[in-house]
């Protein structure tokens, strides 16, 4: 079957030459049809669409860069060939990236379809001369670092990201230190979320996104450091988190981090407040030892002789959270150190601290940390 042919070229003369100067037929190609702009080429594609496009670069009303950009938005498969006197090489480069995405995502579709292996590509800069091979490398090694925001599955270019940049939107550290300080565990990953969130909706440039992230380890570190949290298995050192960070997979990955962290150290700050009454402080640590019974304000309020409405009171004045909170958040923390650090069944961790419900436990850690117990087990390399 013959293949369908749309020359675009303002001068008629040049255009003319073309349709004598090629054996169409030969080639088994016929021109449907010819255009003098790339805004008439546009509307005659749509309504006939071609195989193949020839198009000048320099036209008037629409050159042919943007005539492929606009027609790539409806059909990926038609194939695009450039005609241009001008010999800058970023005509060149420009016109390639339009088609660069689609012929890796044709190539990473037959790979994942006859392998099951998902891919992701980074197409470095288009080079002259082997000198100049390190800067192309060094610029495709940076873009990798896209595959946590997109995900498996796609193909990005140094143009296709080239838009991107800083959005202006940045973590209000002081605002977080002051949630994490209040012990507001909701509140701090509540407002970490709609940053991240704002971060990838925005288009930032992944550099913004590492950067919001290493701020809030350095908010968490300035915080260990000030009240004297020392690191333990559940709150971790600089170094540590800095690489668990890098090692990330994705946007989601790289939150569950931070997330873990923030509530390790507002555990450690219930854990290690000086400010606590006798009772309070009593009352927490026993918390800590019997956090897998059957505990509950009636039963500590009958041990420690106190009305059971008044100690909820002074429970909430003083630790920040209701007392079921704080147990659920104890027992979630010592799941995930063991979801992490051992390979006991999920059914049997449930069990360690205290749920005899696996399924409410689920429910609970992922309302605590925003992902399910099995996919934290997923990437037990953190």
């Amino acid at each position: 079957m013959k293949k369908r042919v749309m020359l675009v070229e303002d001068e008629e003369f040049i255009l003319q030459g073309i349709l004598c100067i090629v054996d169409w037929k030969t080639i088994d190609m016929e021109v449907a049809y010819t255009a003098h702009n790339g805004k008439e080429a546009l509307e005659k594609f749509r309504e006939d669409p071609v195989d193949i496009i020839v198009t000048d670069v320099e036209m008037p009303l629409m050159d042919g860069l943007e005539l492929i950009r606009e027609i790539r938005k409806s059909n990926r498969r038609v194939r695009c060939l450039i005609l241009s006197g001008y010999d800058e090489f970023e005509y060149a480069r420009t016109a390639l990236s339009l088609d660069v995405e689609r012929i890796f995502g044709e190539i990473q579709n037959q790979i994942e379809s006859e392998s099951g292996i998902m891919t992701f590509l980074a197409a470095g800069n288009g080079i002259h001369s082997y000198e100049e091979l390190p800067e192309s490398y060094q610029s495709m090694n940076h873009l990798l670092r896209y595959r946590i925001m997109t995900g498996w599955g796609r193909c990005v270019s140094a143009q296709s990201i080239a838009r991107k940049g800083n959005t202006g939107i940045n973590v209000d550290l002081a605002y977080l230190r002051k949630k994490i300080l209040e012990k507001d565990q909701d509140g701090a990953l509540q407002y970490l979320e709609e940053v991240f969130v704002g971060l990838v909706e925005s288009g930032s440039d992944i550099d913004a996104v590492y950067q919001n992230a290493l701020k809030v380890v350095l908010l968490l570190q300035d915080i260990k450091s000030e009240y004297k949290i020392s690191d333990s298995k559940t709150v971790r050192s600089l170094t540590e988190i800095f690489d668990h960070i890098y090692q990330v997979e994705d946007i989601a990955g790289m939150r569950t981090v931070l997330v873990l962290e923030i509530s390790a150290v507002i555990m450690a700050l219930h854990t290690e407040d000086s400010h606590y009454t006798p009772v309070i402080r009593e009352i927490l640590s026993y918390i800590q030892v019997n956090y897998k019974e059957d505990l509950s304000l009636k039963i500590l309020s009958y041990k420690y002789h106190m009305n059971a409405s008044y100690l909820g009171q002074i429970f909430q004045k003083e630790v920040g959270c209701s007392f079921n909170q704080y147990l659920s958040n104890l027992k979630n923390e010592k799941a995930k150190d063991m979801i992490l650090n051992t390979n006991m069944k999920i059914n049997d961790i449930a069990k360690e601290v205290g749920y005899l419900d696996t399924s409410y436990f689920y429910r609970k850690f992922k309302q605590c940390y925003g992902v399910s117990p099995a996919s934290l087990r997923g990437m037990k390399k953190y």
